[in-house]
Protein backbone atom coordinates (compact mmCIF):
# COMPACT_ATOMS: atom_id res chain seq x y z
CA UNK A 1 0.00 0.00 0.00
CA UNK A 2 2.88 2.35 0.80
CA UNK A 3 5.87 3.02 3.01
CA UNK A 4 6.98 5.84 5.27
CA UNK A 5 10.78 5.76 5.71
CA UNK A 6 12.58 7.46 8.56
CA UNK A 7 15.47 9.37 6.88
CA UNK A 8 17.91 9.23 9.82
CA UNK A 9 18.51 5.51 9.47
CA UNK A 10 16.59 4.59 6.31
CA UNK A 11 19.83 3.58 4.60
CA UNK A 12 20.27 0.76 7.09
CA UNK A 13 17.13 -0.87 5.75
CA UNK A 14 18.61 -0.87 2.24
CA UNK A 15 21.89 -2.39 3.38
CA UNK A 16 21.79 -6.05 2.36
CA UNK A 17 24.55 -6.92 4.82
CA UNK A 18 22.43 -5.92 7.82
CA UNK A 19 21.88 -9.14 9.84
CA UNK A 20 18.26 -10.18 10.05
CA UNK A 21 18.70 -10.84 13.77
CA UNK A 22 19.00 -7.08 14.27
CA UNK A 23 15.61 -6.38 12.69
CA UNK A 24 12.27 -6.74 14.45
CA UNK A 25 8.90 -6.46 12.77
CA UNK A 26 5.86 -5.09 14.57
CA UNK A 27 2.24 -4.93 13.47
CA UNK A 28 -0.29 -2.27 14.38
CA UNK A 29 -3.85 -3.56 14.42
CA UNK A 30 -7.25 -1.89 14.29
CA UNK A 31 -10.54 -3.19 15.65
CA UNK A 32 -13.79 -1.39 14.84
CA UNK A 33 -16.35 -1.28 17.63
CA UNK A 34 -20.10 -1.01 17.29
CA UNK A 35 -23.09 -1.07 19.59
CA UNK A 36 -23.98 -4.63 18.59
CA UNK A 37 -20.92 -6.02 20.35
CA UNK A 38 -21.77 -8.24 23.29
CA UNK A 39 -19.15 -9.55 25.70
CA UNK A 40 -18.66 -13.32 25.71
CA UNK A 41 -18.69 -13.47 29.49
CA UNK A 42 -19.31 -16.50 31.65
CA UNK A 43 -21.13 -16.23 35.00
CA UNK A 44 -17.83 -16.43 36.88
CA UNK A 45 -16.32 -13.53 34.91
CA UNK A 46 -16.45 -9.87 35.91
CA UNK A 47 -15.00 -6.81 34.20
CA UNK A 48 -13.50 -4.08 36.38
CA UNK A 49 -12.48 -0.61 35.18
CA UNK A 50 -9.84 1.21 37.18
CA UNK A 51 -9.54 4.89 36.27
CA UNK A 52 -8.65 7.97 38.25
CA UNK A 53 -5.66 8.94 40.36
CA UNK A 54 -7.19 8.50 43.81
CA UNK A 55 -4.98 6.45 46.19
CA UNK A 56 -7.34 3.46 46.36
CA UNK A 57 -7.50 3.10 42.57
CA UNK A 58 -3.73 3.49 42.22
CA UNK A 59 -3.12 0.88 44.90
CA UNK A 60 -5.49 -1.66 43.31
CA UNK A 61 -3.95 -1.13 39.87
CA UNK A 62 -0.48 -1.57 41.33
CA UNK A 63 -1.56 -4.83 42.95
CA UNK A 64 -2.87 -6.12 39.63
CA UNK A 65 0.37 -5.23 37.86
CA UNK A 66 2.48 -6.70 40.65
CA UNK A 67 0.56 -9.98 40.50
CA UNK A 68 1.48 -10.20 36.83
CA UNK A 69 5.13 -9.33 37.41
CA UNK A 70 4.67 -6.08 35.49
CA UNK A 71 6.30 -2.77 36.60
CA UNK A 72 4.22 -0.93 39.18
CA UNK A 73 6.14 2.34 38.90
CA UNK A 74 4.24 3.26 35.72
CA UNK A 75 0.78 2.89 37.25
CA UNK A 76 0.34 6.29 38.91
CA UNK A 77 1.43 8.23 35.82
CA UNK A 78 -0.81 6.21 33.52
CA UNK A 79 -3.82 6.86 35.73
CA UNK A 80 -2.94 10.56 36.11
CA UNK A 81 -2.96 11.03 32.34
CA UNK A 82 -6.40 9.46 32.08
CA UNK A 83 -5.62 5.89 31.02
CA UNK A 84 -7.87 3.12 32.30
CA UNK A 85 -6.96 -0.38 33.45
CA UNK A 86 -9.53 -3.03 32.55
CA UNK A 87 -9.30 -6.21 34.57
CA UNK A 88 -11.12 -9.47 33.92
CA UNK A 89 -11.60 -11.55 37.04
CA UNK A 90 -12.62 -15.19 37.29
CA UNK A 91 -14.31 -16.30 40.51
CA UNK A 92 -12.91 -13.21 42.20
CA UNK A 93 -9.33 -13.76 41.03
CA UNK A 94 -7.54 -11.45 38.59
CA UNK A 95 -7.11 -13.35 35.34
CA UNK A 96 -6.32 -10.88 32.53
CA UNK A 97 -6.00 -7.15 32.03
CA UNK A 98 -5.26 -4.44 29.50
CA UNK A 99 -4.63 -0.72 29.62
CA UNK A 100 -6.58 1.68 27.42
CA UNK A 101 -5.25 5.11 26.42
CA UNK A 102 -7.70 7.75 25.16
CA UNK A 103 -5.08 10.21 23.86
CA UNK A 104 -2.16 10.12 21.45
CA UNK A 105 0.27 7.40 22.37
CA UNK A 106 3.71 6.26 21.27
CA UNK A 107 3.58 2.60 20.33
CA UNK A 108 6.67 0.70 19.09
CA UNK A 109 8.36 4.01 18.28
CA UNK A 110 5.39 5.34 16.30
CA UNK A 111 3.05 8.08 17.48
CA UNK A 112 -0.59 7.02 17.13
CA UNK A 113 -2.56 10.20 16.57
CA UNK A 114 -5.40 11.12 18.89
CA UNK A 115 -8.92 11.07 17.46
CA UNK A 116 -12.34 11.66 19.05
CA UNK A 117 -13.37 8.04 18.49
CA UNK A 118 -9.99 6.27 18.86
CA UNK A 119 -8.55 4.45 21.87
CA UNK A 120 -5.29 2.53 22.12
CA UNK A 121 -5.18 -0.88 23.78
CA UNK A 122 -1.79 -1.78 25.27
CA UNK A 123 -0.11 -3.98 27.86
CA UNK A 124 -2.56 -6.84 27.22
CA UNK A 125 -1.70 -9.58 29.70
CA UNK A 126 -3.12 -12.88 30.89
CA UNK A 127 -1.79 -14.23 34.16
CA UNK A 128 0.00 -17.60 33.72
CA UNK A 129 -2.57 -19.62 35.66
CA UNK A 130 -5.33 -18.47 33.29
CA UNK A 131 -3.67 -18.81 29.91
CA UNK A 132 -4.93 -20.92 26.99
CA UNK A 133 -8.55 -20.31 27.97
CA UNK A 134 -9.35 -17.54 25.51
CA UNK A 135 -9.55 -14.90 28.24
CA UNK A 136 -7.69 -12.26 26.22
CA UNK A 137 -10.37 -12.41 23.53
CA UNK A 138 -13.12 -12.29 26.16
CA UNK A 139 -11.49 -9.28 27.78
CA UNK A 140 -11.21 -7.45 24.46
CA UNK A 141 -14.84 -8.21 23.61
CA UNK A 142 -15.92 -6.91 27.01
CA UNK A 143 -13.84 -3.73 26.59
CA UNK A 144 -15.18 -2.96 23.13
CA UNK A 145 -18.76 -3.61 24.29
CA UNK A 146 -18.28 -1.00 27.03
CA UNK A 147 -16.44 1.57 24.91
CA UNK A 148 -18.67 1.55 21.82
CA UNK A 149 -21.73 3.16 23.47
CA UNK A 150 -19.41 5.89 24.79
CA UNK A 151 -18.38 6.81 21.24
CA UNK A 152 -15.06 4.97 21.06
CA UNK A 153 -15.43 3.30 17.67
CA UNK A 154 -11.85 2.30 16.97
CA UNK A 155 -9.38 0.28 19.04
CA UNK A 156 -5.70 0.27 18.08
CA UNK A 157 -3.10 -2.21 19.32
CA UNK A 158 0.50 -3.08 18.41
CA UNK A 159 2.67 -6.11 19.02
CA UNK A 160 5.88 -7.82 17.96
CA UNK A 161 5.27 -10.36 15.20
CA UNK A 162 7.42 -12.82 17.15
CA UNK A 163 4.90 -12.68 19.99
CA UNK A 164 2.60 -15.25 18.41
CA UNK A 165 0.33 -15.49 21.47
CA UNK A 166 -0.53 -11.78 21.42
CA UNK A 167 -0.84 -11.71 17.63
CA UNK A 168 -3.21 -14.65 17.74
CA UNK A 169 -5.25 -13.13 20.56
CA UNK A 170 -5.68 -9.87 18.64
CA UNK A 171 -6.61 -11.47 15.34
CA UNK A 172 -9.05 -13.88 16.98
CA UNK A 173 -10.67 -10.91 18.72
CA UNK A 174 -11.29 -9.31 15.33
CA UNK A 175 -8.27 -7.00 14.95
CA UNK A 176 -6.69 -6.67 11.52
CA UNK A 177 -3.15 -5.42 10.73
CA UNK A 178 -2.99 -2.01 9.04
CA UNK A 179 0.65 -1.03 9.63
CA UNK A 180 3.93 -2.92 9.70
CA UNK A 181 6.92 -1.33 11.42
CA UNK A 182 10.56 -2.36 11.03
CA UNK A 183 12.81 -1.54 13.99
CA UNK A 184 16.49 -2.03 14.72
CA UNK A 185 17.48 -3.92 17.88
CA UNK A 186 21.02 -3.52 19.19
CA UNK A 187 22.13 -4.60 22.68
CA UNK A 188 18.50 -5.09 23.78
CA UNK A 189 17.66 -1.52 22.80
CA UNK A 190 15.12 -0.61 20.13
CA UNK A 191 15.86 2.32 17.85
CA UNK A 192 13.67 4.66 15.80
CA UNK A 193 11.64 2.72 13.20
CA UNK A 194 13.56 2.19 9.97
CA UNK A 195 10.43 1.99 7.90
CA UNK A 196 6.64 1.91 8.22
CA UNK A 197 4.57 -0.02 5.70
CA UNK A 198 0.94 0.97 5.31
CA UNK A 199 -0.97 -2.27 4.76
CA UNK A 200 -4.44 -0.71 4.55
CA UNK A 201 -5.57 2.89 3.87
CA UNK A 202 -6.89 3.15 7.43
CA UNK A 203 -3.34 2.65 8.66
CA UNK A 204 -2.20 6.02 7.32
CA UNK A 205 -4.91 7.76 9.35
CA UNK A 206 -3.35 6.48 12.56
CA UNK A 207 -0.06 8.30 12.05
CA UNK A 208 0.54 11.87 13.14
CA UNK A 209 1.07 14.15 10.08
CA UNK A 210 4.81 14.67 10.59
CA UNK A 211 5.49 11.04 11.52
CA UNK A 212 7.65 10.26 8.50
CA UNK A 213 10.00 13.16 9.28
CA UNK A 214 10.75 12.34 12.93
Amino acid sequence: MGTAPFPAIALLHRCRSLPRRLLRNFDTFVLCCDNTDTPLMEPAHSLHRLQGADPATVLTAQQVMQAAGEPVAVVAERLRQGDALYVLSNDGQWAAFSWICFMRRKEIGVWIAAAPTRAVLYNLFTLPAWRKRGLSQRLIRAIRAELAPQGWRELVASCNRENTASTQALTQAGFRPVLKTHRLLIADRYFTPIQIEVLEPQGSTLLEPCQAHR
